[in-house]
């Protein structure tokens, strides 16, 4: 049986897999922070620690804010959602936000540690 085995096994997979996917994104956001404040302090425009502060703070609001894909699917809301019943997942939807993170781990493991450490740089 795929997939099947003992609980610690699926649990095993499923922690590496978050823990992948948290990695890969916290990762890919420091690389664009630091190659944006590079690039800015290259051009003179302010110095790398200041740029790196406000910009991991930006991009951990924005990774934090669009974690999920509500602001994807606008478009959907209709009066049953405004009066209670919630956005359902259409067929092509998936609840996770991929590797079975969710938009909420998404928001405290990569946006919220990404604002904060810029929120750090920024006070030393």
């Amino acid at each position: 049986m795929r997939g099947g085995g003992r609980d610690g096994q699926v649990a095993g997979r499923t922690s590496r897999a978050v823990a992948r996917a948290v990695g890969v994104r916290l990762l890919l956001a420091l690389v664009l922070v630091s190659v944006v404040a590079g690039v800015l302090t290259a051009l003179g425009v302010a110095d790398y620690r200041s740029t790196w502060g406000w910009g991991a703070v930006g991009v951990g609001a924005l990774v934090g804010i669009t974690a999920n894909d509500t602001f994807t699917r606008a478009s959907e809301i209709d009066a049953a959602t405004v009066y209670g019943a919630g956005l359902r997942p259409g067929p092509d939807r998936s609840r996770d936000a991929g590797g079975g993170l969710t938009g909420l781990g998404v928001f405290l493991l990569v946006g919220l540690p990404l604002a904060v450490a810029g929120l750090v740089v920024l006070s030393v």
